[in-house]
Order: structure tokens, then sequence, then C-alpha cells
């Protein structure tokens, strides 16, 4: 028997919400297993801090930059206009005056970076034809009517060995579990598996993880392929799965839920999501100050602005 997602309007009219919530990316999937009451705050309420997030403007722009090599066939001539797609982008929302108060993730840095790249993917062209860049499209899950998981792939390629898509990735430093948690990544696997299903099993490589990590004097690249199991194909739908049907209950709950009550049961916290990468969550302040955070679907805490996520729009902030 298949279920069927149901959208309920209670005391927040989910109509109103311009995000259609039966679709999630694998990002928002995985805000929700961070904290539930994160993702209320972020995909239902719409609330984001009004200041940049240095982590995601830098690494959007590097994606830019790294889309312009890929679509030039990684020319030298391609160096330049990369490194002006990465400034376009970064420059919206961090000057000149602020380059020096990040070590690593700068533009400088990033210049640099974008060289190295452009002649380590020079050396793949021989064998690599561009099949599509920024891939968007949307999986419908088995079982669950009306459920969906949206991917956006940055990279796919046609090479001697079948389909391979490349993901990039930055960062400050490597820790001991930064390539073993790509392995168990919901949003790779998710990839891989819409790779799958455009297509078909036997022509698809994997994923490439392209890390490129910014220390204050020197870069480092290095990739990690990620290819699941017939097993993990498996643990994926039910991770999926699961996840929609604890959704559908916190919906439910949402439906009936009041802005006057004192407490909102519906997408409860969870107090061990309140750290992240050594950050405290931007919610934790409004979240431990506010039992029902129902109160902000009408009005603005300070310090945030009310923005949704749209995974098609290639210039905004991952």
């Amino acid at each position: 028997m298949q279920d069927k997602m149901n959208w309920h309007e209670g005391d927040l009219p989910l109509s109103k919400i311009p995000d259609r919530l039966s679709v999630w990316s694998s990002s928002e999937i995985k805000d929700y297993q961070r904290c539930p009451r994160y993702s209320l705050f972020r995909k239902i309420l719409g609330l984001t801090p009004d200041f940049p997030n240095h982590n995601l403007v830098f690494g959007t722009a590097w994606h830019l930059a790294q889309e312009h090599l890929a679509n030039n066939k990684f020319s030298e001539d391609s160096i330049e206009g990369a490194y002006q797609d990465f400034l376009d982008f970064y420059r919206k929302y961090f000057s000149e005056s602020t380059d020096l108060d990040y070590k690593g993730k700068n533009p400088g840095n990033a210049s640099l970076g974008i060289q190295e790249m452009q002649k380590e993917g020079l050396k793949k062209m021989p064998s690599h034809k561009l099949v599509e860049t920024e891939t968007y499209g949307e999986l419908p899950i088995p079982g669950i009517e009306g459920a969906v998981v949206s991917y956006k792939i940055d990279i796919v390629w046609e090479t001697p060995r079948g389909i391979v898509a490349w993901d990039y990735k930055s960062g400050a430093a490597k820790f001991s579990w930064w390539v073993n948690e790509k392995h168990t990544s919901l949003q790779l696997r998710t990839y891989v598996f819409a790779l799958f299903d455009i297509f078909g099993e036997e022509k698809v490589e994997g994923m490439i993880v392209k890390g490129s990590l910014f220390y204050t004097s020197k870069r480092e690249h290095f990739d990690v392929l990620v290819r699941p199991t017939l097993k993990e194909t498996h643990n994926w739908h039910n991770e999926i799965k699961r996840f929609f049907h604890t959704l559908q209950m916190d919906l439910d709950e949402l439906a009936k839920a009041k802005r006057n009550l004192p407490v909102l049961n519906a997408f409860p916290r969870c107090t061990s999501g309140c750290v992240a990468y050594n950050k405290i969550c931007p919610y934790y302040d409004i979240c431990f100050s506010n039992a029902n955070p129902l109160v902000f679907s009408d009005m603005l805490p300070s310090g945030f602005k009310r923005e949704y996520y749209d995974p098609q729009r290639p210039d905004q902030e991952r």
C-alpha cells in the first residue's frame, strides 16, 4: 500500500509558504535530522540570518568559478573569467576591506586555487566529455505519493569508465573524519541515485568529491570517489522514507498548533544539534527564548530576514 503526503492548514497557513513542502533537498533533510526545530525555522518559517555566512558565500563563489573552468574545457584563457565569476558573487557580500579577516578563504587564495584546478582539470580533458553543469532534478520517492527529493549536481562527465559527476567542497582544515563522512553523506548518495535514474546504474561510475582546503599560505586539493553498493541503495531508500514519515507526523502536529499556546509540540528541539562544525546554531537565542516559534510566522526577530531557499537558483548561497 502506498502512503501519501498530506499538507494541512492550521494556525500557520502552509499555502502561504513559497516552498513546496513535499520537495526537500538532501541538505534540508540533513537540517531536519540535525534538529527538527532548526528545520522549522529555516524551511517552514523561512528565517535566515540577515548577515552573510562567509563559508557559504566562499563555497558558492568557488562553485561558480569551477563551473566556468569546466564550461571552457579548462583552457588557460578561462582562468581570468573563472576568477571574475568568483569575485562577482563574493563581492556582493564581502568588500576588499574584509579580505585580511579571512586567513585562508579569501580571494587571493582562491585565485591561486583556480589556477591549480585549471591545470589539474586540463589533464582530464582528453578522456572527459562534458555532459552538463548545474544539473537540477527531482527524485520521486517510491512508496510515498507526493514525496520528492531534489538535487543539484555540479558537473557531469562522460568518461571511458562511465558517467562520473563532480561535486566541489571547500574547507579550511582536513579532519580525520572528513573523507569517511563523504561515503555516508545523504547528499552524495542522493546524487549517485539521481545519476542511476538518469543514465542507468550500469553506466554510472560514481561521484567524485573535489575537495579543496584553503590554508593561510597554501592549498590542498584531493578527490574522494563515492559509489554506493546495492545494500546502500536500500539503506538510502529506507532513510528517506523514514524521514518523510516523521515529517508527516510533525506537519500533522503543526496543523493543530496555535500561536497563543505556550509550547509548540511539532518539530521538537534536538539539543545535541545546537553546535555543529564548532559553531552555535544561528537560531539558538530565539529558540531558547521562545517555546512556541509560531510567533515568528507574522513577525521577524531582530537579526533575521525571511527568505526561502530555492535550489534552482545558481546565485543563491548554498
